[in-house]
């Protein structure tokens, strides 16, 4: 668990060290192709795709912002 904690925290470091040089422009046209390749994908996943409800929205925000990533008991789908 502290293994991956610190993996996850350098490759954060590396993502944000990636995005300080960049201009504004050049985020804008990575946010494009990532949201392009989102909707390849949901295309070849067809009607199996997950769907989100707003339940999942709120919860999904409840904990990963409140509640620093454990669930409360309302999120019967976590």
């Amino acid at each position: 668990m502290l293994l991956r904690l610190a993996y996850l925290g350098v490759t954060n470091v590396f993502a944000l060290l990636r995005l300080l040089p960049m201009s504004s422009q050049e985020k804008d046209a990575e946010i494009l192709a990532l949201r392009h390749q989102l909707l390849v994908l949901q295309r070849q996943l067809g009607p199996d795709r997950v769907r989100f409800t707003r339940l999942t929205g709120r919860c999904w925000r409840h904990c990963c912002t409140r509640s620093r990533g454990t669930c409360s008991s309302d999120c019967a789908w976590w």
